[in-house]
């Protein structure tokens, strides 16, 4: 018979959802709340009649033990109403408590730190399950601990790791921020710290605390004060070191990571939570062959063992995503894509960036057409209603405007067919049409271009839509498209006016001194700007960067720095850089890599 122990206080945003996950698992469930204010009591006796209320004297243990003391089970399960069980280990459960060899069983509490992402998991091995026997209780005012109580109780315990998951929404920031948990917790630590002030426990707790907070000065100081007072074989050494390196990480004490690493991986040379990292951390500092040596480690030792783990996918996916990438970076297209297809293993990390990479690959590598194709079916087939738009968008970043005008025709037929509610099915036409009627323009077909583009009435396109109209009439002397760009009312026509009196030798009118608006007008000039690179017009580039004269920015040779680093034109994009960096004294993160790499 297995009870379930709760201890709960407003939850009523979490217990519905904990308790469904746990329906068919308990024979018993007892849940105690320690001072509810909102409907969290009437949500619990929905599923129970078992709900005591206990005072809160700043205690979880004490909470927690006044829980199991009423539960009659012989075995106890933990869970907070923030978890849920995942449906996959609910019937495992079950089967583990038939087993009475077994004292305490861990699961995997997978931390999701994302809301938006339940991929991104912090993991924690908690005690979860155990028997019900006398002295199997809790200590501790905070992160109770378990099992040092029960050693003590029984030395010859047995504890065994079960692989089931239970996610932990407890850590989502609108958790934190609503129920103030780490104000809470830090006034009890404080609290503790005050008792015991050479605790290197009570010190670690606080440092995570600290973390959570994003201070993690303070909380590198707390780690490091536990850390010269534990040794490698405590329990929470392994945490320790983890969370110690991401603090390393974020003050930048690069040597400290490699003195700490070196030192963990002598105890524990299968941790590959600890590669990983220095994985990440060498590429930051410039160091890719470091890096790639760290990741492909990773990969070859596997994820963690339970009681080491920290990051879900360390020894797989999130080494291959950061590897793939440092790949790419250096333009090594092969084992760039050979990283690529190991990941097509794990479905939820395909996406639309990832299979841009993919396709870049492919095409540096010359790779047959059927073997692209196979790689955009996956976006069609992961994206019905949008999935030809993002294929057709890939293939005129990759200039391949046969195969884009292929997929353009086929996405336009493929929207006749769907019943789509009829504005967004005309807003994916427009974006199909304007792609069709860039890759004419980029084929040099203008005069076709202009009657796709002027005839699409789609405020969405309009931005991009008017400069290539524009330049298409100047091409063709197209009166109609010149005046129908020029007479535009929005930024976009104004610089195209401005434009045109610089191709005619005419002096155009200053656009504007505000710095704000010259933002608005400098994203659309740039834009012309790579509309000539793209159909290698150096005459009307040339023209086109007179129009940075007419507006008032001082970030003007950084970003012609890096459009010039992205068309490949490395001499031109260092000057420009140097030039911003001299005169202007303006770098950002972006210019600076880019800087760096020219070097």
């Amino acid at each position: 018979m297995i009870s379930l122990c709760m201890i709960v206080k407003n939850e009523e945003d979490n217990l519905d959802r904990c308790l469904n996950s746990a329906e068919g698992i308990a024979d018993e469930i007892i849940i105690v709340d320690t001072g509810s204010s909102d409907s969290t009591v009437e949500i619990a006796k929905k599923y129970t009649d078992k709900v005591y209320f206990f005072e809160w004297i700043y205690d979880f243990s004490a909470a927690r033990n006044f829980s199991i003391s009423k539960a009659t089970g012989d075995w106890i399960l933990i869970l907070d109403a923030d978890d849920e069980v995942s449906s996959k280990s609910k019937c495992k459960i079950r089967e583990l408590a038939s087993n009475y060899s077994v004292d305490v069983y861990f699961f995997n509490t997978l931390n999701v730190m994302d809301e938006n992402n339940k991929d991104e998991i912090i993991i924690n091995q908690n005690p979860r399950l155990f028997q019900n026997k006398p002295g199997y209780r809790y200590e501790g005012e905070v992160h109770n601990q378990l099992i040092s109580v029960i050693q003590k109780v029984n030395p010859n315990m047995v504890m065994k790791f079960a692989p089931i998951d239970i996610y932990h929404y407890g850590y989502l920031n609108s958790n934190i921020v609503k129920q103030k948990k780490r104000e809470r917790n830090m006034n009890i630590l404080l609290m503790q710290l005050e008792k015991s002030p050479n605790d290197p426990f009570v010190h670690y707790n606080i440092a995570n605390e600290y973390f959570a907070l994003n201070n993690k000065k303070e909380a590198y100081n707390h780690y490091l004060f536990a850390y010269n007072r534990v040794k490698p074989s405590t329990a929470f050494y392994p945490r320790l070191i983890i969370r110690m390196l991401l603090c390393c990480m974020d003050l930048g004490l690069y040597d400290d990571i490699h003195i700490y690493s070196n030192e963990a991986l002598k105890y524990y040379p299968n941790f590959t939570d600890i590669y990983y990292i220095n994985g990440i951390i060498n590429h930051i500092i410039g160091r890719p062959t470091a890096a790639v040596r760290a990741l492909e480690k990773s990969i070859i030792i596997g994820e963690s063992p339970p009681f080491l783990a920290y990051f879900k996918g360390s020894g797989t996916y999130k080494s291959l995503e950061n590897l793939y990438k440092i790949y790419f970076e250096f333009e090594d297209y092969e084992k760039c894509l050979e990283c690529c297809f190991k990941l097509f293993k794990y479905p939820k990390k395909i996406n639309i960036d990832f299979i841009k990479t993919v396709m870049h690959c492919m095409y540096k590598l010359k790779t047959p057409k059927e073997e692209k194709e196979k790689v955009l079916k996956i976006i069609l087939d992961n994206n019905k209603k949008d999935g030809y738009i993002y294929a057709s968008n890939i293939l005129l970043m990759e200039k391949d405007y046969a195969l884009a005008l292929e997929y353009i025709d086929k996405g336009l037929k493929h929207l006749e067919l769907q019943s789509i509610e009829e504005s967004s099915s005309k807003d994916l036409a427009n974006t199909l049409k304007y792609y069709k009627g860039v890759c004419e323009f980029n084929t040099k077909n203008y005069k076709k271009s202009i009657l796709t583009l002027i005839n699409i009435n789609s405020k969405n396109v309009m931005y991009y839509n008017i400069p290539h109209i524009f330049l298409a009439g100047i091409f063709t002397n197209d009166d109609k498209a010149i005046k129908f760009s020029i007479n535009n009312s929005s930024y976009t026509g104004k610089v195209c006016k401005a434009l045109y009196d610089i191709l005619n030798n005419m002096s155009p009118e200053k656009l504007t001194d505000d710095k704000e608006e010259s933002l608005k007008y400098k994203s659309i000039i740039f834009l012309m700007l790579r509309i000539s690179l793209n159909i290698d017009d150096n005459t009307l580039f040339k023209q086109t960067l007179k129009l940075l004269d007419l507006i008032n920015c001082n970030d003007i040779h950084l970003e012609l720095g890096k459009l010039f680093y992205e068309y490949r034109k490395f001499n031109i994009s260092k000057k420009e850089l140097s030039l911003s960096i001299a005169q202007n004294h303006v770098i950002d993160k972006k210019g600076a890599k880019i800087f760096y790499n020219l070097l």
